[in-house]
């Protein structure tokens, strides 16, 4: 009878999908993000913490801890921002206003939940 040659099932060694032969070249399909991204993921975040701070300064307040954490919160919130400079403005306007209300909502629900609404009330 012939003899039995045995051969091992290249599925079951580690590391042979690394041995075998590509007939494909990888390549970079997708082009780098763009500057105006970068705006804009960066514009919304910065806008925010800038008009709290400011609306701080303006009421004649101290910036407290408290409010140093709802400013983090809030960044890690909104960034990135979406890049909205091509979307027509009366679109872009009714985003705007849609993503501030489900963010003002979410912060207003973790400060209702930990109870801290009493750090950002009137003295």
């Amino acid at each position: 009878m012939g003899e039995r040659v045995w051969r091992a099932r290249p599925e079951l060694m580690p590391g042979a999908a690394m041995l075998e032969e590509r007939t494909q070249k990888t390549a970079f399909f997708s082009a780098p993000q763009s500057v105006t991204s970068l705006v804009a993921a960066l514009l919304e975040p910065s806008i925010a913490v800038l008009a709290y701070l400011l609306a701080t300064l303006a009421f004649e307040q101290p910036v407290v801890r408290s409010d140093l954490a709802l400013c983090v919160l809030l960044i890690a919130l909104t960034f990135p921002g979406r890049n909205r400079f091509k979307t027509p403005l009366l679109v872009a306007g009714a985003e705007i206003i849609t993503a501030w209300a489900v963010t003002l909502a979410t912060l207003w629900l973790c400060a209702y939940a930990t109870t801290s609404l009493h750090f950002f009330s009137p003295p």
